[in-house]
């Protein structure tokens, strides 16, 4: 497989001679980028391509100083150049120097590029044929430096808990020659919550993290060092990098991260969280990058996209995630099934905004926070267990609430689900209000004579008090007390047909708490009081 760096200022142009062949097909393999002459000269060091393909008019170092550069120390090096159709005398000086090729950017289409590739394929292996390549090759890796340690290295290095300052000084002593009177700042790009539309495949998201991380590189290498970490695990779509310079200033630093958030929105429309820490002055104060880095994660969690925050690098010194005395209601799972028993969606709501502002104020470790929001659903669901049957399976959403990004996001989450469980609930009771209310019409008309209130009816058919006396009123057209006193007033009406009966036998049997509401109900239902009742026979 043949190697190839591609070197352009314009992201959009790198990304598109990427995306536009298959590069492994026709044997090759795109293994850098760079926006300018001098990085790009750097990874050809490093790298050793067969093929640099190259832009001729560029910031730093153009594409004429690096393809001299090149042919110096390997005239067998194919470069191609990229131009515009106004820059023909540097075309006519890149020939001078050897160029293989150059594409016009206006017409680049995928056959020509393909066809070109082709081409250069075939060239490339009759060289690696001949002995005298061999030997320019030879020549070639005895002048390149080797880079001992990548980026990726040294940011590991740093994170690695078991390694010391001297570990971390050996690696960049390979970049950085005189560490003394270096200054230090952690930067951190988070493109998750950017990211959450799902057309961002894993793919698509890794090809346009390498791009943001290129312009990073580009604003951040022209006065001092750029170490960067792209998508350190596998839920991570974020960059992470240390910066070291000599005169390395947070306000110059946050005025950069600014502009580089401001061209990202530009090129790909993602609007970022941003954070930077400190500057430290000393090596020794990066051993810190693991636990400033967790914090960094964790307060993006509660950050909104477009924020930037500047993280003090002491915090393992204050403790991070630091609970505040702000108090959790330890029933609210039993208040939530309450209120979908009840069909409150814009109540419950209101519930779970306060509760997304508790979170926020306290910031707790945000993993902590996802497993508290994901076992108070669960808790909500094994209330609502006997209402839902088997359709409480459906609602296993425990694990889609861990891989949440952002509170927002779990919150609007838990928002949803309480809404298809009202409208879960809702339908069932549609089909069962019929079974509901005659069980209800039968525990009153059995428990009459005893101090019943509608909490106990809604306790035996098993729904709320609120939904009860709803669905009570709908389908009996009067409401529950009502219909409670007009089966002890007909009781009543029987009882005293008997002369011996007394009055206080009679409202105590029937289960009211006194003779005057007793006597005042009487009248209200039938017209009479009860002298004038008993004196009609």
């Amino acid at each position: 497989m043949y190697k190839v760096i591609i070197a352009d200022d314009e992201v959009l142009v790198r990304i598109g001679l990427k995306s536009m062949i298959d590069w492994a097909s026709i044997g090759f393999e795109i293994v850098g980028e760079a926006s300018n002459g001098l990085s790009a000269y750097e990874k050809y060091i490093a790298l050793k391509p067969d093929v640099v393909i190259t832009d001729i008019k560029m910031p730093q170092k153009d594409g004429l100083w690096l393809t001299t550069k090149i042919k110096e120390m390997n005239p067998q090096t194919e470069i191609i150049i990229l131009t515009c159709h106004d820059e023909f005398d540097y075309v006519r000086e890149a020939l001078k120097l050897h160029v293989s090729d150059y594409i016009l950017k206006a017409e680049m289409e995928e056959d020509e590029i393909h066809n070109l590739m082709q081409k250069k394929k075939e060239q490339l292996d009759l060289q690696y044929q001949s002995v005298e390549n061999t030997n320019a090759i030879s020549d070639q890796e005895d002048t390149i430096c080797e880079v001992k340690y990548s980026d990726d290295d040294i940011i590991s290095r740093m994170l690695e808990s078991k390694s010391s300052a001297e570990d971390i000084r050996e690696a960049l002593s390979q970049r950085e020659q005189n560490l003394q009177h270096k200054k230090y700042c952690f930067l951190f790009f988070d493109f998750s919550a950017a990211m959450i539309d799902p057309a961002y495949t894993d793919e698509k998201a890794e090809n346009v993290i390498k791009a943001c991380a290129e312009l990073i590189s580009n604003k951040f290498s022209e006065n001092g060092t750029l170490l960067q970490l792209m998508n350190r695990d596998a839920f991570t779509r974020s960059i992470f990098c240390c910066y070291i310079g000599d005169n390395a200033k947070e306000s110059l630093i946050e005025q950069s991260i600014a502009e580089v958030s401001s061209s990202i929105k530009q090129y790909f429309g993602l609007t970022i969280k941003t954070a930077n820490s400190k500057i430290m002055h000393h090596l020794e104060e990066t051993m810190v990058a693991s636990t400033w880095l967790q914090y960094a994660e964790n307060r993006m969690f509660y950050a909104e996209n477009g924020i930037h925050l500047t993280l003090d690098h002491h915090v393992i010194e204050t403790g991070i995630n630091a609970d505040s005395d702000t108090h959790l209601d330890k029933n609210l799972h039993k208040k939530m099934s309450s209120l979908i028993l009840e069909a409150d969606q814009e109540r419950a709501n209101l519930e779970i905004d306060s509760l997304a502002e508790v979170l926020q104020m306290r910031q707790k470790d945000a993993f902590a926070t996802k497993l508290y929001l994901a076992h108070l659903l669960n808790d909500v669901i094994a209330e609502l267990n006997v209402y839902l049957g088997d359709d409480s399976e459906r609602y296993d959403v425990q694990k889609d609430i861990l891989e949440t990004i952002e509170l927002s996001q779990a919150i609007r989450m838990m928002k949803r689900t309480i809404s298809q469980l009202i409208d879960t609930i809702v339908a069932q009771r549609i089909d069962n209000s019929e079974v509901i209310i005659r069980k209800a019409v039968h525990y009153i008309q059995s428990h009459f004579d005893k101090k019943i209130s509608l909490d106990d009816v809604a306790g035996h058919v098993g729904i709320s008090k609120y939904y009860l006396s709803t669905l009570f009123k709908k389908e009996m057209n009067v409401n529950f007390s009502v219909y409670l006193n007009q089966i002890r007033i007909e009781k009543a009406k029987e009882l005293l047909k008997n002369p011996n009966t007394t009055v206080t036998s009679i409202y105590t049997e029937l289960g009211f708490s006194d003779q005057q509401y007793f006597s005042r109900t009487f009248k209200k239902m039938t017209g009479m009081t009860i002298t004038e009742y008993r004196a009609q026979g």
